[in-house]
């Protein structure tokens, strides 16, 4: 990558881990740069959307910071790569990149890579003295990962009693039991990042449960007090809320994202989804971004790579057919070709996508 505005010699980190665990079972952790930031300490962040640009902002030890935010590049399972260009803060630019080499049945290396154009000496003495910092708080966030021991905290004991009052109501409404004990154990324990916004189909196949039975425990849920049920319309292309209303006649017939510039209609397939939040009267559940373009966001895109011409660049994957979805920003319309191309592939049938600009 070339950006020839942001002049200044880079300062780098490079650092290797090497895990017990497949890099299908890390992936997800990478993948979820929200989570991983807020692990490691990062600073909360804002994002606002302006004429298809994203913009973000954050105070790292109360210092102002602002960016551009550049769509990621990524190929499920193998690597991503981010790029942030300053207006504002200690650097320039800062370049981010991880990478999975699988070792062995149930062992991978991760190459983590930071690198950072500073913004004068100030900004370069602050970024030699932060930057260190994070391959520690890598390695225990890893470790985390591979002894499967999350820390959270325990809810009050007002709210654990209505939520016990709220579970033996669902009880005596002969809602389904598994589906119940599931619900109320996430709600107790949950990780904010998940709950605030539940999605009964993603959870009855992490639960592997009947989703109509678990929509059936929600939509009581609602009626008792544990949730709160929203309607949101959802972007066709990159699956995020545009618009959402306690009620269905709060929708309009039309929708925009901001993000990828583009009007929609809300009668169209899948551009409404059902979604639930955990009351507040059970536990406070506060949106906190800590990354935006984040591949866990997107779980529809295999494989994205921007650019002016996307669809000539190949992904690295490792064989396989499959098809591609491709797009344009500002443009609604999306073509689908089968692809069979060395070097490119997709996951047995499953369809991937290459995000380009005009």
């Amino acid at each position: 990558m070339a950006y020839g505005a942001c002049g200044g010699k880079r300062v780098e980190w490079f650092w290797t881990y090497d895990l017990d665990l497949t890099p299908q079972a890390l992936w997800p952790v990478l993948a979820d740069s929200s989570r991983m930031n807020r692990a490691l300490g990062v600073a909360e962040m804002k994002f606002e959307d302006r004429d298809g640009v994203r913009y973000g902002s954050s105070k790292p030890g109360g210092v102002p910071h602002a960016w551009v935010e550049v769509p990621w590049n990524w190929v499920v399972g193998q690597w991503l790569e981010s790029v942030r260009l300053y207006e504002r803060g200690f650097s320039k630019v800062v370049f981010a990149a991880f990478h999975l080499e699988p070792l062995g049945p149930a062992k991978t290396r991760v190459y983590v890579y930071f690198g950072a154009i500073p913004r004068g000496l100030v900004g370069r003495v602050a970024l030699k003295l932060g930057f260190p910092s994070l391959e520690k708080g890598f390695a225990k966030v890893f470790a985390e990962v591979v002894e499967k021991q999350p820390k959270r905290a325990p809810l009050a004991v007002e709210a654990e009693a209505r939520l016990m009052t709220v579970r033996d109501a669902l009880y005596a409404k002969n809602q389904h039991r598994a589906s119940v004990d599931a619900l109320i154990d996430w709600v107790r324990v949950g990780d904010e990042q998940d709950l605030h916004r539940i999605q009964v189909r993603e959870r009855a196949r992490a639960w592997n449960l009947d989703e109509d039975r678990l929509l059936g425990v929600c939509l009581h849920a609602t009626r008792l007090g544990l949730l709160e049920l929203s309607w949101d319309a959802v972007c066709p292309h990159c699956r995020g809320v545009a618009e959402a209303s306690a009620n269905l006649g709060g929708l309009q017939a039309n929708a925009a994202c901001e993000t990828c510039q583009i009007d929609f209609g809300t009668g169209a397939s899948e551009a409404v989804e059902i979604t639930f939040h955990v009351h507040p009267s059970i536990r406070h559940i506060e949106k906190r971004t800590y990354c935006s373009a984040e591949p866990a966001t997107k779980e529809h895109i295999r494989v994205q790579r921007a650019g002016q011409r996307a669809a000539r660049r190949t992904a690295g994957r490792r064989g396989g057919d499959g098809a591609i979805r491709q797009r344009l920003s500002g443009r609604e319309a999306v073509h689908r070709r089968g692809v069979t191309v060395d070097g490119f592939g997709a996951v047995a049938g499953a369809a991937v996508e290459l995000s380009g600009v005009p």
